[in-house]
């Protein structure tokens, strides 16, 4: 029943939605995914209000007062997602002494507002108590949506820091070598990925994610026919999850197959990013679509292209593709 509430609400049905969640109300008023589905429900609404009353609830919760880190975290992160940040901040704040989590989580939130000099910070404070992958992956984040360059060398020079710790490990080079193509640094993390590939250290799903990685830096005509293996490689793995068809799109687009790039653009744009759009509308304008192309960069803009950091080649193709449309 709380699936079903779950999926009407992300459908836009707020009116099934409705009646899924008074059953579950009925049946268990004060559970925790009532509360979410009630809070949601109202966000959908359009009454915020009356998701700040449930929320209210699920902030004062005793088991949050009692050291339930795991509950404030949950919390925090639910009260982000409805887009009461001040909420969730104030809740972080107050768990960070506890729990070295919840400054990665106040860390991550920071970055999404685009203070990644105060996000980098608040991750190098708990460098020594957390694990080496959940403080890279932290990075990450930040880094996605940073414009702030000199930021971008703090976050570079603190994965250094922690990979040459953790050397030899083929799950700490991969989140080296995507915090290196995120930055800008295409031919440092095509090097990693090259080099985990040729030692053998990555099998199956993490293999996977390194050929992903590589194929899409090497998504250019020059190169095209090998990233066209890599990606190939990876969906065998992993499966046509909508990142790899949108990477293969692209490799697809840079070898001239229009025709099949937009095949595989129809499959990713069912639950679409803006960097989708945004590789959605550069196929389209070159295929001379041109409405069609100015309704996906819309959409990739309303997803928010502007706030992410984007590599070099996606970069190149924002400003081909304004040029093709005339401008925004």
């Amino acid at each position: 029943m709380t699936r079903l509430a779950g999926m009407c609400l992300e459908d836009g049905d707020t009116e099934a939605g409705a009646e899924w969640t008074e059953a579950l109300r009925r049946l268990a008023p004060d559970a925790l995914p009532t509360l979410k589905l009630q809070a949601r429900l109202a966000v959908a609404r359009g009454d915020r209000d009356a998701a700040r009353q449930v929320l209210t609830k699920l902030l004062s919760d005793e088991r949050i007062a009692a050291g339930d880190t795991a509950r404030g975290l949950d919390t925090a992160a639910f009260a982000a997602e409805l887009g009461f940040t001040a909420d969730a901040d104030r809740l972080l704040v107050a768990l960070e002494e506890k729990s070295p989590q919840a400054v990665l989580a106040r860390a991550r939130s920071l970055g999404k507002r685009q203070m990644a000099a105060e996000a980098t910070a608040l991750v190098a404070k708990v460098r020594e108590k957390v694990p080496p992958m959940q403080l890279l992956q932290t990075l990450v984040e930040i880094l996605l949506t940073s414009r702030d360059e000199a930021a971008v060398e703090s976050i570079i020079g603190l994965a250094e820091a922690v990979c040459r710790e953790e050397e030899g490990s083929p799950d700490i080079a991969l989140q080296q070598g995507i915090i290196l193509s995120v930055a800008g640094q295409t031919e440092r993390a095509m090097t990693i990925f090259s080099d985990l590939l040729a030692s053998g250290a990555v099998q199956g799903a993490r293999k996977g994610l390194v050929q992903a990685n590589l194929a899409f830096l090497l998504a250019k005509p020059s190169t095209a026919e090998e990233a066209g293996r890599l990606i190939d490689e990876a969906i065998d793995e992993l499966g046509p999850q909508p990142d790899l068809l949108d990477t293969r799109a692209v490799i697809r687009h840079a070898r001239g197959q229009t025709s099949l790039a937009l095949q595989d653009m129809a499959d990713v744009v069912i639950k679409p990013t803006a960097q989708h759009y945004l590789h959605l509308a550069s196929i389209q304008a070159d295929a001379g679509d041109l409405d069609g192309a100015r309704t996906a960069y819309g959409r990739s803009i309303e997803l928010g292209l502007e706030k992410e950091r984007l590599l070099p080649d996606d970069l190149l193709r924002k400003l081909r593709l304004e040029v093709a449309l005339g401008g925004k």
